[in-house]
């Protein structure tokens, strides 16, 4: 059926339309080997007239099943080998290569010694470059296999590279059970780890590239807008640091905000490490006002009087406000605090709600009071707590 569905199409011609150039889709080169819509997956709508709605709907499932056909063609004999083991994996069918160098493929299944009648031959066709499908046997008579051997590793990390973007230390047990449920394959527990490894170096290939960048999009910002501060530092030509303020958020902070400043940083969890530090501010309705992406020198001020710094009780953080700022005043997270102090006297509901008790004091004498009913409840507790209260 499909044999003769293509002689027709040769035959007949295609019938596109006046704008039509003289060349289709599949003439065009593919932009690129990894996307799937290179044209070789989906035969093309043809409809023979006389023959009845019935037929003509049973000749479209055909085609839609068979995913390819004779006349088919392809780029390359490496991309008509990539569909050929896309649909091995989709159907859950082995197909080996029977004939497999640079002028010819042949692909069949691996039952054909059981009647399975499979097969498919692609050469370059002569006068054109392209590589055609010249034959093509639709039929399986074989069922699915739970084992496929063409799925490698290589294919696993291409096509499942979005999931290792999101998680690349996966469990290799959970690369196994979802590659069973979206495509009903078992893998072994060595595939999957060498695919969660290929997987981790496709991300840090693509790291590599985006901090290349950062010098472009440094100078973009200032470019759009000369106002705005960024300081790139390189080592040897490698990443070293970068910090960022924008004119528009550090003029917002100077008319509107309180002088008040909160240091929070965090670990960057990409394959090549490093932290993030943010410093924020509280505008009029006390809500969070981002200023940069480090501790600011651009606010009117070298020295730091009048303004209070905030961290989380970093020794390093609070030593550097220090020296580049002395005359500014500094506290630490009330809520780092809690968790370093439940971690020595544990979280008791008594001992957290005076804690939070004392937090909110809005007197040096309340707190002392406070501090005191913190003292009955545990002497230790209430020493410890002093401790922790730093102030400069």
């Amino acid at each position: 059926m499909l044999k003769k569905l293509a002689e027709s199409k040769v035959e007949g011609g295609l019938n596109l339309g006046d704008d039509f150039d003289g060349y289709s889709d599949l003439d065009s080169p593919s932009e690129s080997e990894d996307e799937d819509d290179v044209g070789y997956l989906v035969a093309p709508q043809h409809h023979k007239r006389g023959r009845g709605k019935q037929k003509q709907n049973n000749t479209e499932t055909e085609e839609r099943e068979a995913t390819f056909y004779v006349g088919q063609q392809f780029e390359n004999p490496k991309t008509f080998r990539k569909a050929i083991i896309d649909y091995s994996i989709d159907k859950g069918r082995n197909i080996p290569f029977s004939k497999n160098d640079s002028t010819r493929v042949c692909a069949e299944c691996e039952h054909k010694d059981k009647g399975c009648k499979w097969r498919i031959w692609a050469s370059w066709e002569r006068g054109r470059r392209s590589f055609t499908v010249k034959t093509f046997v639709s039929e399986h008579t074989c069922g699915r296999t739970p084992i496929i051997k063409k799925m490698t590793s290589h294919w696993i990390a291409e096509h499942y590279q979005n999931l290792f973007k999101v998680n690349p230390y996966m469990r290799v047990q959970d690369i196994q059970e979802t590659i069973w449920l979206e495509k009903g394959i078992r893998v072994s527990k060595d595939k999957a780890a060498r695919a969660r490894r290929r997987g981790q170096a496709l991300i840090v290939g693509e790291y590599k590239e985006q901090y290349a960048l950062l010098p472009r999009y440094a100078a973009e910002i200032l470019r759009s807008n000369p106002g705005n501060t960024v300081k790139l530092k390189l080592d040897a030509n490698v990443f070293d640091r970068l910090y960022l303020c924008f004119e528009a958020l550090r003029k917002g902070f100077l008319a509107g905000c309180r002088p008040f400043i909160s240091l929070d940083g965090c670990f960057l969890k990409g394959p090549f490490g490093g932290q993030l530090l943010v410093a924020v501010g509280r505008d009029g309705n006390n809500q969070m006002f981002p200023l940069a992406w480090a501790v600011s020198t651009d606010l009117g001020t070298s020295e730091g009087a009048g303004y209070t710094f905030m961290s989380d009780q970093q020794k390093g953080l609070l030593a550097a406000v220090s020296n580049v700022f002395p005359q500014a005043e500094s506290r630490v997270c009330a809520r780092h605090v809690y968790c370093n102090f439940r971690g020595v006297f544990g979280g008791g509901l008594e001992y957290r709600k005076q804690f939070w008790t004392i937090a909110k004091s809005n007197t040096v004498n309340h707190f002392n009071e406070n501090i005191e009913v913190m003292r009955g409840i545990s002497h230790e507790a209430a020493e410890d707590l002093l401790k922790r209260n730093y102030k400069k």
